[in-house]
C-alpha cells in the first residue's frame, strides 16, 4: 500500500517534531518512496536473472542456427559461382583459340595470294 502525499507530509511533521529537521529528513530518505511490495526482492533478481539467461540460451541458439543456414548457402552460392567462373574461363579460351586459327588461315591465305 502507498503513501498519499498527505500522508508522506505527515510522517515527515512527526519525525522533526520528535529528530528535529535534519533526523526527520534522515528518516524519509530511508522511507521507500513506493509502496514495499514495488521493491525487487534479491529471489525477485535471481528469478529476473534466471529468465533472461534462458532466453539468451534461446536467442544464442537461433542465431547459431541462422548462421549454419547462412554458411550452407554460401557454400552453394560459391560452388556455383566457381562453376560460371571454369564455363566462363572455357569459352573465353576457345574463343581466343579460334581467333587465333581464323587469323593463322587468313595469313596463310595471304601470304598464297600475296605470293
Amino acid at each position: 500500500m502507498s503513501l498519499t502525499e498527505a500522508e508522506r507530509h505527515q510522517i515527515i511533521q512527526l519525525f522533526q517534531e520528535k529528530l528535529g529537521v535534519e533526523g526527520g529528513e534522515l528518516m524519509m530518505k530511508a522511507i521507500a518512496p513506493v509502496g514495499w511490495g514495488d521493491i525487487a526482492t534479491n529471489r525477485d533478481l535471481r528469478e529476473l536473472e534466471a529468465r533472461l539467461e534462458g532466453s539468451q540460451r534461446i536467442l544464442a541458439a537461433e542465431l547459431r542456427a541462422e548462421m549454419a543456414g547462412l554458411r550452407a548457402a554460401m557454400q552453394v552460392l560459391e560452388s556455383g559461382m566457381r562453376a560460371e567462373l571454369a564455363n566462363g574461363l572455357r569459352m573465353q579460351t576457345y574463343a581466343i583459340l579460334g581467333g587465333g586459327s581464323v587469323l593463322v588461315g587468313l595469313g596463310s591465305v595471304l601470304s598464297r595470294l600475296l605470293a
